[in-house]
């Protein structure tokens, strides 16, 4: 099958394995909650959803957000540092959570899975992480597709395997390429859901 964005043979196979892996680990611990850590995320957010109901048909999907919309009220870019927040700052995001995601905080109760596409610095994950706990989350794991080398043991699901950054990891926040990616990923689950029936 051909993938217009998501690389070569090896990169997909690593990518099939790398998420049947984090859903697995995911269901194991009881993920309530799956966060993207970032507008580049959502395409591996919903990969995640596809394989999950591959793997398990009979389990209810574990809830999707995305924290796009804290990094816009924040006016900062999603690789930075979250400043130090007032308490107000974070009421504020709260009743925007409220808004946006009024599920989110029954959800934080259990166990939340933040997901991002690729970590290289770890930054991402971590400041999420922390503006989870802000929030009020009390149990954060942290994941991506792809991890890199010498990041492995910073987050808390690793990944067997591992790889180089994407060639569309930098243009995936883009809304055409998110959507390409979205499509490519969901031809991917496909093809896992074909090899499991064919095991």
């Amino acid at each position: 099958m051909m993938y217009e964005y998501l690389g070569g043979l090896a990169r997909i196979e690593d990518y099939k394995k790398n998420i049947q892996q984090i859903v697995r680990e995911a269901y194991k611990r009881k993920v309530g909650a799956v966060v993207i850590a970032g507008a580049s995320g959502a395409p591996v957010g919903t990969f995640f959803k596809h394989v999950w109901k591959i793997l398990y048909p009979n389990e209810g999907v574990p809830h999707l957000y995305s924290l796009e919309f804290v990094d816009k009220m924040l006016g900062i870019k999603h690789s930075v540092e979250i400043p130090e927040l007032k308490k107000s700052e974070i009421e504020k995001i709260k009743r925007r959570l409220l808004i946006n995601y009024p599920n989110l905080f029954r959800d934080m109760n259990k166990p939340i899975l933040l997901l991002d596409e690729y970590a290289t610095s770890g930054r991402t994950l971590r400041e999420r992480k922390k503006l989870l706990s802000k929030l009020g989350a009390n149990e954060v794991y942290t994941t991506a597709l792809s991890v890199s080398h010498y990041l492995l043991d910073k987050v808390d699901i690793t990944v067997d395997r591992r790889g180089n950054i994407p060639e569309w990891h930098k243009e995936s926040r883009k809304q055409y390429l998110r959507k390409k990616l979205a499509r490519d990923f969901k031809k991917l689950a496909e093809e896992i859901s074909q090899e499991s029936k064919n095991k």
